[in-house]
């Protein structure tokens, strides 16, 4: 009987300290996350080329023997393709993924979530192998790269890391840094006018004439390592692109045939997340001090903010300070860098006995503000549709 009261009272307190742990967890968890996001399935075989189409017109091209196991053995058969899309803003704040690449903000293209399993068992992309995307967007921002998401495990936030120039840039060979060497004089394209004059008004004729001869047999071997140059820019780019860029240039797949005005061609060697970026540079920009208040603040254990640009996919995560309002930078010790007159939204979010809660505001970046909201009760169903129809 002893035995049996006290299995009872180790089962209760079991119990108790379970349910605890979990119910902070759920106070303590941001209603805005990557399970928001729709998630596309698709089971493709792994020993034929296939293209996936996307509910939001994202396209994959992913070509036979694409995929290995963990030990790097070649997969074949059928296998499951995992797909997120988040090229809106809404998408972008529902999946709660932050344009930061460590700490530098990022405007962002569009991102996009790509995993693949044989039955359970997670897969990679092979060592030689990758996967072309396109993303469409209303309009393209040139000097884009695309970056890999490493995902913080703790707090599920998002580094955005390794940046890559997108197939669909230019490459351009900037000649203003190729040094060009002769038999008396180095220099530099672009800064050597006001040397060369110095220098040739010291020669004789016959040594004018002979000057003159090695700057054109220069000018020849510059031109000539230009075209190498270029040559091998050519070749290292056929060698990224594979297939998939030759299909998308020459319109190979009818499926490729979109606008590139208003696509990001890419591809990606590794599985998870992907982002289409530049960093975010303003002149108007200027350290401010642009705070949030949660005027209901005290009625809740922990509070999450964030805020986004209404003309850009720069989405920033907030922090409480000392005084109980929010700002959005690392700590207290520094301010915001906004550009100023700048739309923007704050998004307050929290849940409170498992109920989540929310407050959008929209407004202007200025100096000295201090924007004041008030958390209002919701469910994650209203919380999706008012994102949606205020952050467009």
């Amino acid at each position: 009987m002893l035995l049996f009261k006290k299995s009872i009272l180790i089962f209760v307190v079991f119990i108790t300290l379970f349910s605890c742990s979990t119910e902070e967890e759920i106070k303590t968890t941001n209603p805005l996350s990557f399970v928001n996001l729709e998630t596309t399935y698709f089971s493709i075989d792994a020993d034929k080329d296939t293209t996936l189409v996307c509910p939001k017109g994202t396209i994959l091209r992913i070509y036979k023997n694409t995929f290995v196991d963990h030990s790097k053995n070649l997969i074949n058969g059928k296998i499951t393709i995992e797909i997120k899309e988040a090229l809106s803003k809404s998408d972008i704040v529902l999946a709660n993924l932050f344009t930061l690449s460590n700490n530098e903000l990022l405007e962002s293209g569009g991102m996009i979530y790509v995993n693949a399993k044989a039955g359970n068992q997670k897969l990679e992309i092979a060592k030689n192998a990758s996967i072309g995307i396109v993303i469409p967007q209303k309009e393209r921002l040139g000097n884009m790269n695309v970056y890999s998401g490493e995902v913080n495990a703790k707090n599920q936030q998002i580094n955005w890391v390794e940046p890559k120039k997108i197939l669909s840039n230019t490459i351009n060979v900037d000649t203003t840094t190729l040094p060009v060497i002769g038999d008396t004089i180095t220099y530099s394209e672009g800064n050597n006018d006001h040397y060369l004059k110095k220098y040739q008004e010291n020669l004789s004729k016959k040594e004018l004439a002979r000057f003159q001869k090695e700057q054109q047999k220069i000018r020849i071997e510059r031109e000539k390592r230009l075209a190498q140059i270029k040559e091998e820019n050519k070749k290292l780019r056929e060698a990224e692109e594979e297939r998939f860029f030759k299909e998308w240039n020459k319109g190979g797949l009818n499926l490729f045939v979109l606008d590139p005005n208003q696509t990001y061609v890419f591809s990606i060697n590794k599985l998870g997340w992907a982002n289409i970026d530049k960093l975010h540079k303003d002149p108007r920009s200027k350290e401010v001090e642009f705070y949030a208040k949660i005027n209901n603040r005290k009625n809740y254990n922990v509070i999450y903010t964030s805020i986004i640009f209404e003309y850009r996919n720069i989405y920033i995560p907030g922090y409480k300070t000392k005084d109980g309002t929010f700002s959005f930078t690392h700590g207290d010790f520094e301010k915001p860098k906004f550009p100023i007159g700048e739309k923007a939204f704050i998004i307050a979010t929290t849940y409170k006995n498992n109920i989540p809660y929310i407050a959008i505001k929209e407004c202007t970046i200025e100096d000295n503000k201090i924007v004041e909201m008030d958390l209002k009760e919701t469910t994650k169903e209203k919380m999706k549709e008012l994102i949606q129809q205020k952050i467009i």
